[in-house]
């Protein structure tokens, strides 16, 4: 099948392009089909998140609760949080991960695995600072150095939380109840970045 007789003329120039083939509409389609079907794997590919690494924690701070959990990060008084897409701030917390199908996970090793999923950083996980009413874990956990807590605000992971907008450093004295997502967390919240500050100067 050959294109209608038709001729490209721009000045004294002039082409026949009355015997180039014509692609079929069928085919066209089908390359237009594969075309979007390659572009599509390959950004899923992209989306997908790195291995998660091994659950890290101090051996000296082992312990066997089990449940949901969150870090206390602490670096230089400045507490490591996520503020949500509402604007409000949070711990990087995943609620339903200590359910996974890989079965029973420790809470310091839920904790661990919110961090990384969260924030996409991976901390040395160690004592208990503190326990929600609502059975949240709150374990101090320690960052590798390339922090001192005066970094700007920055991009959660591609794989985060889809309502995580920023990672950040902040006093959570500097803020107000009314500032921090889960609300009736706010006071056990402080007082685990207290005691999380504490244990750091007497290291």
């Amino acid at each position: 099948m050959y294109l209608a007789s038709w001729q490209f003329k721009v000045g004294s120039f002039s082409r026949d392009y009355s015997t180039l083939p014509m692609i079929s509409g069928f085919k066209l389609f089908i390359l237009l089909l594969i075309s979007i079907s390659t572009l599509s794997s390959m950004t899923a590919c992209s989306e997908q998140p790195p291995a998660q690494p091994s659950c890290r924690v101090n051996a000296s701070a082992v312990s066997n609760h089990q449940g949901v959990a969150a870090c206390i990060v602490s670096v230089n008084g400045k507490l490591l949080v996520t503020q949500l897409e509402s604007g409000l701030y949070d711990l990087p917390i995943i609620k339903n991960i200590s359910s996974t199908s890989s079965g029973s996970k420790s809470a310091q090793c839920a904790a661990h695995q919110s961090m990384w999923l969260q924030t996409g950083l991976n901390v040395e996980v160690q004592n208990v600072v503190g326990a929600q009413a609502d059975g949240t874990w709150l374990f101090g956990c320690k960052l590798s150095s390339g922090f001192d807590g005066s970094e700007a605000p920055f991009d959660p992971p591609h794989w985060s939380s889809d309502n995580v907008k920023k990672i950040m450093f902040i006093n959570p004295f500097d803020i107000e109840l009314y500032n921090w997502a889960q609300r009736d967390h706010f006071d056990i919240m402080r007082d685990a970045y207290i005691l999380q500050g504490n244990y750091q100067k007497a290291e």
